[in-house]
C-alpha cells in the first residue's frame, strides 16, 4: 500500500467520521442526491419524449390513449406513461383485458 493513500483515508475520516467508508451498499448523502437527481431527470426526459410522440393525444379520447400506451409499453413504464397522458394505470390495465 502507498502511503499516500492511507494518509487520503486518515483524512477523508478526519473529516467525516460517519461517512468516510460508506461500503455494504451505503452511499454518502451527496452521492445519494446525485442518484436521485439522475433518477429525477430520466424521468422527464422521459416524459418530455413521451408528450412528443403523442403530441396530438391529450385532447382525444382514452382508447386513443390507451393504444399509444399499449404501443408505446417498452419504451417506457407504464406508470410514466399514464401520468404524462393523465389517465389512471388501472384503468388501461382493465382496457387491455
Amino acid at each position: 500500500m502507498h502511503p499516500s493513500q492511507l494518509r487520503d483515508w486518515v483524512k477523508e475520516f478526519a473529516d467525516d467520521p460517519r461517512h468516510a467508508f460508506p461500503g455494504h451498499g451505503q452511499m454518502k448523502p451527496e452521492q445519494l442526491e446525485i442518484a436521485r437527481l439522475k433518477r429525477e431527470v430520466a424521468k422527464l426526459k422521459a416524459e418530455r419524449d413521451i408528450l412528443k410522440k403523442g403530441r396530438g393525444l391529450l385532447r382525444e379520447g382514452i382508447d386513443m390513449k390507451f393504444g399509444f400506451i399499449a404501443k408505446h409499453w417498452g419504451i417506457w413504464p407504464a406508470r410514466w406513461l399514464c401520468e404524462a397522458l393523465g389517465v389512471s394505470r388501472g384503468g388501461f390495465y382493465a382496457w387491455l383485458t
